[in-house]
């Protein structure tokens, strides 16, 4: 098990380069490790790297296998990580598209649920 003496990674990408450099393994090798996961290359491990893509939960799982890692509260913050990327990125898309404006009424009146369900079954 890998010890670190640093502050913990702020981002999934920097968890990625920390933990591939702590085990001494190029990006290409660990490209060839994730093979049996539908392939990858090495630019695929780079964009993940610097935070331009991110990789879905499969190829996390199979990179923290062939990474060696296994300590319980790591894999805990690989997955906050995971999902504060994958959240910041659904946000960025969401901005650059613009919020969507919800439908209007289409009626004036507002009706009670349950008169509305009791109007339909009898």
């Amino acid at each position: 098990m890998t010890t670190f003496s640093f502050l913990p990674p702020s981002s999934l990408a920097e968890w990625l380069r920390n933990r591939r450099s702590a085990a001494a393994i190029s990006q290409s090798a660990l490209a060839d490790c994730l093979v049996d996961l539908g392939g990858c290359t090495q630019t695929n491990i780079s964009n993940w790297e610097v935070g331009v893509a991110i990789p879905d939960a499969g190829r996390l799982v199979g990179i923290t296998r062939a990474l060696g890692v296994t300590d319980p509260d790591d894999i805990a913050l690989r997955d906050e990580l995971a999902m504060r990327a994958r959240r910041d990125s659904y946000a960025r898309r969401v901005a650059a598209k613009g919020v969507p404006r919800a439908p209007e009424a289409r009626c004036s009146t507002t009706l009670d649920p349950m008169e509305s369900l009791d109007a339909v079954v009898d």
